[in-house]
């Protein structure tokens, strides 16, 4: 029977005195009337709705970091890295101490440079020419129709110029309409790839930074000052003698000039001549902490400095951002062609997904727990959570470190569950008690064991709270200024997660264990009414437990999410709905929660999974995981800005910023490799699409192929086929390499697909060869053969037709009986032989060691073709009293009728039955399921069920893809254990492999 208390007393004086709040905190006296009372009717249960505070602009965050994902460089590999360099089609290029390393999404390949030097710099051209500097050494590697790099030395071609004078290490390499400029710091080197020029200039000065701008190169002497390429001459520009000191870089600027990086760490501006002051916004390191730089597309400069961290600067509106993504020295950052930001520092090589939706501020920030909730408090930004409440820190505090953190408040020392913006004051729910915060100070509105999970504030009666607890429901009504109770359940019916106002007095809730319930109160809320708990019979359904969450979707339409879907409340009971696709989109059974912010836009999440759906259009699936690798705890919204909870951070979701359009530049054929039977031999094909024709000599033909993405790379599938060796895709997955062998005479087509993480499919350009029969195979070979036969047949025929005219019928027939003789026994020597080697004695069918002669070949094959393999283990049940009831004989002709029986069960002719040894019996399937192996086992179990001999048989089944990490011994006891279960089940049946 449903208990409950009735309370209709104020909250004890001594319950008002509290500890007195943060020093820190100001809490400002709102307006009263219909503002107070749009203020109460906005305040929203904390796991559904969130608070929209009215505010010009919102309080700083901590530099919020956009999705990093590393690219892990082998430990075999050099690990020293200088530079690095996206190709047209994806390929990654990182210059290192000893040479390049190439990376196609899939695989690292290194070229080594001949003098086993490092290269120090990287350019691309157009067609496709990789250019390498390093140390007393350049030129360009380019691939040929397979795939493989060759080097091209262009440095060899200033010999006799340097007349054997060392230059040292190219530190800068540019791209200019006359050829490419190669800077070695006293050395300066131009080659035209295409002709004949070369041009050496020597500055004992040493050169500084190098510049295409305005279609002129431009090239710092260092100490006389910045010059322009005119007919193989370099003269001074206009101004140009201001600019003697070293410069590290010129970033030409979309308002025109260069924006210079200097050795005296000086922001500078160079323009028609004149050389000024650059100013830069607070945040900004020097200029000569600044490793490396790239001009966006917008503009705006990504700048990687010496400490790690990347800066975004807009030239034209000042702004700056900032954040660390490595924690040593930036030496490069390049854009990608699809998308982001490429950066290399000494040690790690990143792609920095930016401009980015989503920024991530963590636990360097002071973060920490679950966050259940993210609001704004006192221009500060709060968190509530399982280490109680964070507030952000501000310039004006006392203990103001410089930058934005998160730090305890002193309200509570326990977990905390729900905060609710009444906006005079907020109630705050821990893991004990209910508390009041406002101007006066902290005060507790419950005893210690209230328990309270979750708050509501009633949309009709202002003043009126829903307090969800470990027990079941309370009420909390506001009284001027005091609080009263005037009801509350004390027994355990589960814990109220989410609440949800029918109508006055009315409510839905959802309590572990429990489910869905409709409650109703008496009109001064001190009794409970009705209790109705719902099930299928009100067309509502859950999964494997009761979990489900409450709310309203944005037409304020009454949803149930639980592990089954989605259900709408219509007329008293639950209808099935797929919310407009989004069921379909869900990857577990986790409940999903619906919020609307205020711009209009529709979002869900569940503990995994988050998606958006703006203005009514399609959900779109948000990948945070990245960012925020567990469990999602809230969504909040704060003004127009969308703020997650997780584990220790938030992610803020910015509108504005376009949403990533870019796509990975789609699958690649990057090898084809044909080896001969012993693998010692290896050729690479080309890929241009050449007529490609193989003669039939049992080679393997191994296929690379993959996807350069850099963003989501886990995300990625991959599906493949041959034509010619099987018409079906493959499933998808994340294979990037298959061997085929033992291909027939035929022709063939190998096509690939692949899936990235946004549902594009991409497909290569399919690779066709031939594979050519033996010429004494083909049809014409044959035909001359069959002439040849027939003549050989009729010369053979005449022969001994004379023969036996010539000879007596005595010897004739004595010879005849000869050769019959030594025949005969040559046959009984060779079935004898054959017999001992694969065929077993009793039953006349393949032996144990023809068995497993036979499993290793078909598991090897079965693995490289992704097939299954099957085994069908059988046991005659019984069979040892059977031998003793009817005798041995009897037995052996039994055994010889089961090794019949499941012979004739077999599928085709390369399935094999051998005998496994005693009364079992062993059957191999290459290319069957474990549906097509129960087929043939219940058969084979019937037929032996339906002999004469009133036997029966148990089998057990086991099925999987083969795997060359693994001996073929784990299927055969995967089928033993199921034969065990048969027989423990009651023999004659058929048991499968779990």
């Amino acid at each position: 029977m449903l208990r409950s208390c009735r309370f209709g007393s104020q909250i004890p004086e001594h319950r008002r005195a509290g500890k007195s709040m943060l020093s820190f905190w100001r809490l400002p006296r709102l307006p009263s009337g219909m503002d107070a009372v749009k203020r109460w009717l906005s305040g929203l249960l904390l796991s559904m709705t969130g608070i929209f505070p009215v505010m010009a602009t919102l309080p700083p965050l901590p530099a919020g970091l956009p999705p990093v994902q590393e690219i892990e460089l082998p430990s075999s590999h050099d690990s020293t890295r200088l530079d690095l360099l996206q190709g047209h089609a994806g390929v990654l290029h990182l210059a290192t101490g000893s040479g390049v390393a190439t990376y196609d999404g899939r695989r690292w390949n290194t070229w080594n440079t001949p003098n086993h030097a490092m290269v120090r710099s990287l350019a691309l051209d157009d067609d496709g020419r990789l250019f390498i500097g390093g140390q007393e050494l350049f030129g360009y590697l380019q691939a040929d129709v397979s795939g493989q790099w060759h080097f091209t030395d262009l440095s060899a071609d200033f010999a006799e110029a340097l007349a054997g004078e060392p230059f040292d290490q190219i530190w800068d390499i540019l791209l200019t309409p006359d050829g490419v400029l190669f800077n070695a710091d006293h050395h300066l080197f131009l080659v035209d790839p295409d002709g004949d020029r070369r041009k050496l200039w020597q500055h004992s000065g040493r050169f500084g930074a190098q510049v295409l701008h305005a279609g002129e190169v431009l090239v710092q002497f260092r100490g006389v000052g910045l010059k322009r390429l005119v007919d193989d001459e370099f003269e001074l520009i206009e101004g140009g003698e201001q600019l003697v000191e070293q410069i590290y870089m010129m970033l030409p600027l979309a308002t025109g000039g260069l924006l210079l990086t200097r050795r005296d760490s000086r922001w500078m501006h160079f323009s028609e001549g004149r050389l000024e002051d650059w100013p830069m916004p607070p945040g900004m390191p020097g200029s000569a902490e600044i490793g490396d730089a790239e001009v966006l597309d917008d503009g705006s400069l990504a700048l990687g400095g010496m400490d790690g961290r990347l800066h975004i600067y807009h030239p034209t509106t000042g702004n700056l951002r900032s954040f660390r993504v490595a924690n040593d020295f930036i030496l490069a950052v390049r854009r990608s062609h699809h998308g982001g930001l490429f950066v290399q520092t000494m040690s790690r090589t990143l792609h920095v997904a930016w401009p980015s939706q989503w920024l991530r501020v963590g636990s360097e920030s002071g973060l920490s727990g679950s966050l259940m909730k993210i609001t704004l408090w006192d221009d500060r930004w709060l968190t509530i959570g399982s280490t109680g409440a964070l507030a952000s820190t501000r310039p004006d505090d006392p203990d103001w470190t410089g930058r934005v953190e998160f730090k305890p408040t002193d309200w509570s020392a326990f977990e905390a569950w729900a905060w609710l913006d009444l906006g005079d004051r907020v109630l705050f729910a821990n893991s004990y008690q209910l508390l009041e915060i406002s101007q006066a100070g902290v005060r507790s509105l419950s005893d210690d064991d209230l328990y309270a999970k979750s708050l509501l504030a009633s949309r009709y009666e202002p003043g009126r709270i829903y307090v969800g607890t470990d027990y079941g429901l309370a009420v909390l009504e506001r009284v001027d200024e005091d609080w009263r109770w005037t009801f509350r359940q004390d027994e355990l019916l589960g814990v109220v997660t989410s609440l949800v106002e029918m109508a006055p007095g009315e409510l839905l809730l959802s309590a572990t264990s429990a489910g869905v319930i409709r409650a109703q109160f008496s009109p001064d809320h001190s009794e409970l009414l009705a209790w109705e708990k719902f099930d299928e019979t009100q067309g509502l359904q859950f999964g494997n437990d009761r979990l489900a969450w409450i709310g309203r979707s944005a037409g304020d339409q009454v949803v149930v999410s639980t592990a089954a879907g989605f259900f709408q409340w219509l007329q008293g009971s639950f209808e099935p709905t797929d919310l407009d696709g989004l069921d379909g989109l869900r990857l577990d059974e986790s409940p999903v929660a619906l919020k609307t912010g205020p711009n209009g836009t529709s979002w869900a999440f569940s503990d995994t999974q988050v998606w958006r759906r703006p203005n009514a259009g399609e959900w779109i699936s948000e990948e945070v995981n990245r960012l925020a690798p567990g469990p999602v705890s809230s969504l909040n919204f704060i003004g127009d800005t969308v703020v997650l909870g997780g584990t220790g951070t938030l992610l803020t979701f910015d509108d504005s910023v376009p949403s990533p359009q870019d796509q990975a530049p789609g699958i690649r054929l990057t090898g084809v490799l044909r080896r001969d039977r012993d693998q010692t031999r290896e050729e690479r094909l080309p890929l241009d699409g050449s007529d490609l024709v193989f003669p039939q000599l049992d080679d393997y033909f191994v296929f690379e192929y993959a996807v350069p993405e850099y963003r989501r790379p886990d995300m990625v599938r991959i599906r493949y086929r041959l034509l010619g060796w099987e018409e079906r895709f493959t499933d998808w997955g994340q294979s990037s390499r298959v061997t085929f062998s033992r291909l027939r005479p035929g022709h063939y087509r190998f096509e690939a697909e692949a899936r990235d993480p946004d549902g594009n499919v991409s497909r290569i350009q399919p690779f066709e060869f031939v594979i050519q029969a033996p010429w004494h195979r083909t049809r014409w070979a044959w035909a001359i053969w069959v002439v040849v036969g027939l003549s050989l047949l009729a010369l053979l025929i005449g022969f001994l037709t004379r023969l036996r005219l010539r000879r007596a019928w005595a010897e004739q027939s004595r010879l005849a009986a000869m050769v019959e003789q030594r025949t005969a026994e040559l046959a009984a020597a060779n079935r004898k032989l054959r017999s001992l080697a694969h065929i077993d004695g009793l039953t006349a069918i393949a032996n144990r060691r023809r068995f497993e002669e036979y499993l290793e070949e078909a598991w090897r094959n079965c693995a490289e073709r992704g097939r299954e393999l099957a085994i069908i283990i059988l046991d005659v049940d019984h069979f040892k009293a059977y031998n003793d009831t009817h005798g041995h004989q009897a037995g052996d002709d039994a055994l010889r009728e089961v090794a019949d029986i499941a012979s004739d069960g077999l599928r085709r002719s390369e399935d094999l039955v051998a005998r496994y040894g005693g009364e079992e019996f062993i059957c191999v399937l290459p290319g069957a399921n474990l549906e097509t192996a129960l087929e043939v086992a219940e058969q084979i179990r019937s037929r032996v069920e339906q002999s004469d001999r009133r036997l029966t048989a148990s089998l057990g089944v086991a099925s999987q893809v083969p795997d060359l990490a693994d001996m073929p011994r784990v299927l055969i006891e995967r089928a033993d254990k199921a034969l065990y279960r048969a027989k423990q089940a009651g023999r004659n049946r058929v048991a499968a492999a779990d």
